[in-house]
């Protein structure tokens, strides 16, 4: 019961864009309700590891699901209409790398400016001394402190952190690493080849089991890795690149 009103407390408080009424929802088939709940089934957790949405079969935070609509016609956006006190709402979420498989790597809910992870704590397949994909801002500040420039963002650049002295760059979306770049000039490597931007292309491929050895320059990759997480060599040789799949 506790827990019930905590995610509640947590679901009313993230829902800053809810509509009422039935004039903006274009109401999904059954076969759209019954294809996603199974996969979104269970909890989902904040980047602290909090609870913040926990769907059912038939319920997100204990509320009644109505319908859910495919906002861009694929999938990757979807609106779940609840009843909230008597009333029609509805909650706009994006899904990244959606899969019912909760064992699968990277699998995320965007809802507003939050972000949601499958896991209490982030799980990641490679790493940059010990930073990976998926971890918050307080994760890296623990380990590393502040860096020396912090960019805000903009409508064309996402935000970031540049730590100077080791030549890495770690990208933000919503508040969560996304992706993390290194250069040649600094000391930083990948915890689990031992790689960096000094070994060839042919090094990767091989570390990595690629089909492709990496080319470097834009319009060139990105090249998985596993996990959903990818390798980009735009700017090699002189930095590298782990993101992961949008």
């Amino acid at each position: 019961m506790k827990q019930k009103i905590l995610l509640r407390g947590v679901f009313i408080t993230f829902v800053l864009f809810l509509v009422t009424g039935f004039a903006q929802f274009v109401s999904a088939s059954s076969n759209v309700i019954e294809n996603y709940l199974p996969q979104l089934k269970g909890v989902w957790y904040d980047l602290s590891g909090n609870p913040g949405l926990s769907f059912s079969t038939d319920s997100l935070n204990g509320y009644k699901i109505i319908d859910i609509n495919r906002g861009d016609g694929h999938g990757e956006h979807i609106s779940v209409r609840l009843i909230v006190n008597g009333e029609y709402k509805d909650y706009n979420l994006k899904l990244i790398n959606f899969s019912s498989k909760q064992g699968n790597y990277h699998q995320y809910i965007a809802a507003n400016n939050k972000i949601f992870r499958r896991t209490k704590m982030p799980q990641f397949n490679e790493s940059v001394g010990g930073l990976g994909i998926g971890m918050s801002q307080k994760d890296v500040l623990q380990r590393y402190g502040r860096p020396e420039k912090e960019f805000e963002g903009s409508d064309t650049a996402a935000p970031y952190w540049w730590y100077q002295k080791l030549a890495m760059y770690l990208y933000w979306y919503r508040g969560m690493v996304y992706k993390i770049a290194i250069y040649r000039w600094g000391d930083r490597h990948f915890d689990k080849t031992g790689l960096n931007c000094l070994n060839s292309p042919a090094d990767f491929a091989n570390a990595y089991r690629m089909d492709t050895v990496p080319q470097g320059g834009n319009g060139n990759g990105p090249y998985a890795i596993g996990n959903n997480e990818y390798l980009e060599f735009n700017e090699y040789p002189f930095g590298i690149f782990l993101t992961m799949s949008f």
